[in-house]
């Protein structure tokens, strides 16, 4: 009977804690874990998303002594005051080479702390990187627990691989076919650039959140910018953390904001150039001007055909750890 009656204590809370948004950041922490590292093009987040990752999370750098540390995940999962860091530059500081310290240790007295790395947890090693100073987000949080990046529309994380490598190939067209997946807050409608490659001739996958209109646009394997079923009005998700889905497969273009339909349709004429060679977290390409404004907390691309069911998975996943509904 005590069993009985502590099970039905148990339940509601987890329900009303379920439909209420309040989850520990590591819930269904390792939802890609079933799937292959060869699909993932790239998984960066401040929680451990892959049970089978055993790297580092971020490196970070002080800018006052411009000392940086490799960030590993604590014993929960996720980037934490309790996380160890491990000295991969000592800069001007008096740490020594491969020193060891905990995060609220290294940060004690930071002016700022800037991300240099966010580590790739698909397996592949590609992770986002970031040399130019200036250009480098600033590592803030918490949201729901977890850390994440602030951007004021310079700043630009880059995984410096071509489309035709982190997206597949559509027909005989190259580098057009994925599936975007982000937890980010836009904090303006002033943002010209966001995330993906933009080559000189205009040919782009792209996506904008949120244009000074106020609309997401999303450009798939497509020159911009006359085509149908590439933008919406999302301005009254200003200064919210939501969770955004961005999908091209063949000749058809998904897009879902906190599993909302907002657009399914048919995109254009696909079109792939051999100068996309860097996919930007917070800008397109390795541009550092008029970018991404607000946060992101996390950024995953897949490359392999998804079932509405795969992509629910997901998105519930990213939108149960970070509280983005």
């Amino acid at each position: 009977m005590k069993k009985v009656i502590l099970f039905l204590l148990i339940v509601p809370f987890f329900v009303q804690a379920q439909l209420l948004g309040f989850f520990p950041p590591n819930v269904d922490l390792n939802v890609l874990d079933n799937t292959a590292s060869s699909n993932i093009s790239f998984l960066y987040s401040f929680r451990k998303a892959r049970a089978s990752y055993t790297g580092f999370c971020f490196r970070a750098r002080r800018t006052d002594t411009n000392a940086q540390v490799d960030v590993a995940f604590d014993t929960n999962g996720i980037a934490s005051a309790s996380s160890i860091c491990t000295v991969a530059i000592v800069g001007t500081s008096s740490y020594t080479l491969g020193q060891q310290m905990t995060w609220s240790t290294f940060i004690s007295g930071a002016p700022q702390l800037r991300a240099t790395i966010w580590y790739d947890q698909s397996g592949n090693t590609r992770n986002a990187i970031q040399n130019t100073t200036s250009a480098q987000p600033l590592i803030t949080g918490s949201q729901n627990g977890l850390f994440y990046l602030s951007y004021s529309g310079v700043e630009n994380l880059y995984c410096p691989f071509a489309s035709n490598v982190l997206l597949s190939a559509n027909g005989a067209v190259q580098g057009v076919n994925g599936t975007l997946f982000l937890v980010v807050t836009p904090s303006v409608a002033a943002n010209p650039g966001s995330f993906g490659y933009l080559s000189g001739t205009n040919v782009r996958w792209a996506a904008h959140i949120n244009w000074s209109d106020g609309n997401v646009y999303f450009d798939a394997g497509e020159i911009c910018c006359s085509g149908t079923n590439r933008s919406f009005f999302n301005g009254t998700s200003n200064g919210l953390w939501k969770q955004y889905t961005m999908q091209r497969l063949n000749t058809n273009k998904l897009v879902r904001v906190s599993s909302v339909q907002k657009i399914n349709g048919t995109g254009n004429a696909d079109s792939y150039d051999a100068t996309n060679t860097s996919f930007g977290i917070g800008n397109n390409n390795q541009g550092t001007i008029s970018g991404h404004t607000g946060f992101i907390g996390e950024a995953a691309l897949l490359k392999n055909v998804l079932s509405q069911a795969e992509i629910q998975d997901i998105e519930n996943n990213q939108m149960r750890s970070w509280n983005a509904f």
